[in-house]
């Protein structure tokens, strides 16, 4: 059973009370204050108010104890802030980061601590932050020390005494309630909605008390609305005992209020001395009970500068490897009872499985079956040729329309066996048409010989039926199936070599628009991403020839010849 000690003092005196933590409840044990002597010319120093605490320790025989000291609102600086959405455990982090932009003074050594208000799950998330000056705290434990006390908690004053009156049972409890703790000099006002803090204040003490007490407590109502969104104060709570019955009296009459009288040792389980008498002032006492009950029940603090809220800590490793391996062990031993349990019915299972999957087998048979003709029909269509592609390669590799006319166009798949194309069958074009020289064929056959085209046929006889043509030929070529980049390259290839004869020709000072064009008035690049022939502004196969006489029947522009309507040019 620990023994707790709660301490706190001003310029006046020093306020003590003990208690023993016993089954999650704090058996308050004594409750004393030490006047504290006048202050010399320099002040009082730590080692005088903690000798003076000392030695009346040592008078009332209180020997090892757990130490809790308060410090009040004066000592502090306190912020509402206001943040973004986010859950609990990354709160401390945020809450450092903004109070480092709004407050005044506070420094990165400067102990923080943060009271979360309530707020809609997906919405901004607000706090009431308070931090304290580092030589605040060191003041305060070098007087601990030298009392012979190790502070363990540093507990703001206002926060420990709304907790005691959280615990306090009222016939009928307001909501938003007021808190007013009269100390020697000063006076606590505290604010709570639902028991949780939401404004506090302390202000001093001067002159007419009483006067001076109810005109704060009603600019503490003023500027207390808009911390509780509007709300307004349903209840006042005055600690103390029958000695605060007028004063009550009073704040209830002037402010219009509700008030109560709350007694801080009511509810508490009370051993030694203070079973036959309380302190000559019980009101003063609300901090120090409220923290020694905290404590003994091991609750959070409200707002603790020794143990402020800190994001937790990555879970231990070797912990974790336990656990796991603890449930490792207990998925075995379930998973091995499972196991044994349900062989019988799987054996079952996997007999009805089988019988199933004989049924089925009738079935895969069927569907292989038309796998293997998708197969064949798949092999069929890739075997094909495509009859696009082979269009755009032949127009770019047509020599100049001033030297070829094509006349007849004939694309079309081999002959085909009774049971389909052969692997490896090829297609046929048949082309006819005029020629301006003898020596055009030979070229015009280098240029449609390649790997995947073969000139199977070729006759050439002489004829002057259309001018600028003396020649007439046929010629029968084999094309076999070419893969889509073998297309790209030959496409990629006639352009290089058409911008370079293009040069060459601007270089001579050439007026020639044409390019290698091929028949019907193909471009010599074949096809744009739209799929209509891709054009400069110039047309290739009107162009006069330099060399041909103008005695066309059209005006002077060579006729170029159109397929005859029983020479289609479709595929047969």
């Amino acid at each position: 059973m620990p023994r707790l000690l709660a301490l706190e003092w001003d310029n006046h005196e020093v306020r003590v009370a003990v208690a023993t933590a016993r089954a999650g409840e704090a058996v308050v044990e004594d409750a004393f204050v030490i006047a504290l002597p006048p202050a010399a010319s320099g002040g009082k120093t730590e080692q005088s108010v903690g000798e003076t605490i000392a030695a009346a320790l040592a008078e009332r025989h209180i020997g090892r104890v757990m130490t809790l000291a308060a410090v009040g609102r004066a000592s502090i600086e306190l912020k509402s802030l206001s943040l973004p959405p986010a859950p609990d455990d990354e709160l401390p982090d945020l809450v450092r980061f903004q109070a480092m932009r709004e407050f005044h003074s506070l420094g990165d050594d400067w102990p923080l601590d943060f009271i979360p208000m309530a707020a809609p799950a997906d919405g901004p998330r607000k706090v009431l932050a308070a931090a304290v000056s580092p030589d605040l705290v060191e003041q305060i434990r070098q007087t601990c020390l030298r009392a012979k006390l190790t502070p363990e908690r540093l507990v703001l004053r206002p926060c420990a005494a709304a907790s005691l009156l959280a615990r306090a049972r009222w016939e009928a409890v307001a909501r938003v309630k007021l808190l007013v703790d009269l100390l020697a000099e000063e006076a606590d006002l505290t604010v709570l909605v639902d028991n949780d803090v939401v404004f506090l204040r302390t202000v001093r003490l001067s002159g007419d008390q009483s006067a001076t007490l109810i005109g704060e407590i009603r600019r503490t109502i003023a500027a207390a609305r808009n911390q509780v969104g509007g709300l307004a104060i349903e209840g006042i709570y005055l600690c103390g005992g029958a000695e605060h019955g007028e004063l009550a009296a009073q704040i209830e009459t002037q402010v219009g209020i509700v008030t109560h009288r709350f007694d801080p040792f009511s509810g508490l389980t009370l051993a030694g001395p203070l079973k036959r008498a309380l302190p000559a002032s019980p009101g003063r006492f609300a901090p120090l009970l409220g923290m020694l009950a905290d404590e003994a029940q091991r609750r959070k603090h409200t707002i603790d500068f020794l143990n402020p809220r800190r994001r937790p800590p990555p879970p231990s490793r070797s912990r974790r490897l336990i656990w796991s391996a603890t449930a490792a062990c207990v998925v075995l031993v379930a998973g091995y009872t499972w196991l044994h349990s349900s062989l019988v019915a799987k054996d079952e299972q996997v007999a009805k499985l089988h019988t199933r999957s004989k049924d089925l087998d009738k079935t895969v048979d069927k569907f292989k079956q038309l796998e293997a003709a998708a197969k064949e029909i798949g092999a069929w269509a890739d075997a094909d040729v495509n009859w696009l592609d082979e269009l755009r390669e032949l127009a770019i590799d047509m020599p100049p329309s001033r030297d070829v006319l094509l006349t007849r166009l004939n694309m079309g798949s081999a002959v085909l066996s009774a049971v389909g194309r052969p692997a490896g069958s090829t297609a046929q074009i048949d082309l006819e048409g005029l020629l301006r020289g003898a020596d055009t064929a030979a070229e015009l056959e280098a240029a449609l010989r390649d790997d995947y085209h073969t000139v199977q046929g070729r006759s050439l006889q002489q004829d002057s039926n259309r001018q600028g043509y003396q020649w007439k030929f046929t010629a029968v070529v084999a094309a076999k199936p070419e893969p889509g980049e073998s297309y790209r390259n030959h496409a990629e290839a006639a352009l290089k070599r058409q911008a370079a004869a293009k040069e060459a020709d601007e270089a001579r000072g050439s007026r020639f628009f044409g390019g290698r064009g091929g028949f019907g008035g193909f471009p010599p690049n074949g096809f744009d991403a739209g799929g209509w022939p891709e054009s400069d502004g110039r047309m290739d196969n009107t162009a006069q020839p330099p060399t041909a006489p103008n005695t066309s029947p059209a005006g002077g522009k060579p006729a170029t010849a159109e397929p005859r309507a029983s020479e289609g040019a479709g595929g047969s």
